[in-house]
């Protein structure tokens, strides 16, 4: 994912990608908001044996939905209803993990549909939804990111903040109004700092053009 929209991104547009097919949807993001990233401090763990964890259950889960299920190859083919049917043949951190990402799967279609509306506001709910499901059904956030999160969707422009990332510590990304931005960050930073102690790095980012091929020069004889 992160190879393909380094290269492949376009300037104001988030990119929707199918990772079976490689077909991808450019999205208009408004010049009315602005994507804040805010770093919790907190560095990743993921080579460590939770995120492993994750990725067992998540397959003994999925493995259960195949047997089951004909037409389940990954998670991205079963619905919740197909969950819900399995549930006792499964463990409930399988349950769980599997919960996550079939509702994920739907809130990234319904974040699609929000954008292609220009509904701003439904789109920042889905990343508030999207951080409450990683972190209760995925159990993949820390203490210091949900702050950042709790924090952020009480101040006043912030439409939505979510985890981003592979988990367990890491970065927030967060949708401002762009006429809020600065004032954001600082709240952000100050509350941070009071109620962890950590002071968080923030960063106004937005999409810009993807990388471009640059031709070797000619070696001078």
């Amino acid at each position: 994912m992160d190879q393909f929209v380094i290269a492949g991104a376009v300037a104001n547009r988030a990119m929707l990608l199918d990772c079976r097919s490689l077909e991808y949807e450019l999205l208009l993001l408004p010049d009315e908001v602005k994507v804040v990233i805010c770093n919790s401090m907190v560095k990743h763990a993921v080579a460590t044996g939770e995120y492993g964890n994750r990725r067992d259950e998540v397959e003994a889960g999925q493995a259960v939905l195949r047997r089951v299920f004909l037409h389940v190859e990954l998670l991205r083919d079963a619905t919740l209803q197909d969950l819900d049917a399995c549930r006792d043949e499964m463990s409930e951190e399988s349950f769980a993990r599997c919960r996550h990402i079939i509702s994920e799967n739907s809130r990234v279609l319904r974040a699609r549909e929000a954008l292609l509306h220009s509904d701003l506001e439904q789109f920042g709910r889905l990343l508030v939804e999207a951080h409450v499901s990683m972190r209760n059904d995925f159990s993949a956030s820390c203490e210091e990111v949900d702050a950042l999160v709790e924090i952020a969707t009480r101040q006043d422009g912030c439409l939505g903040a979510r985890i981003t990332g592979g988990g367990f510590g890491g970065c927030t990304v967060n949708l401002v109004r762009a006429d809020h931005a600065d004032r954001f960050i600082e709240a952000i930073q100050r509350q941070y700092e009071r109620s962890k102690g950590i002071l968080a790095n923030c960063y106004v980012c937005e999409p810009s053009d993807g990388a471009l091929a640059i031709a070797p020069r000619e070696t001078a004889r």
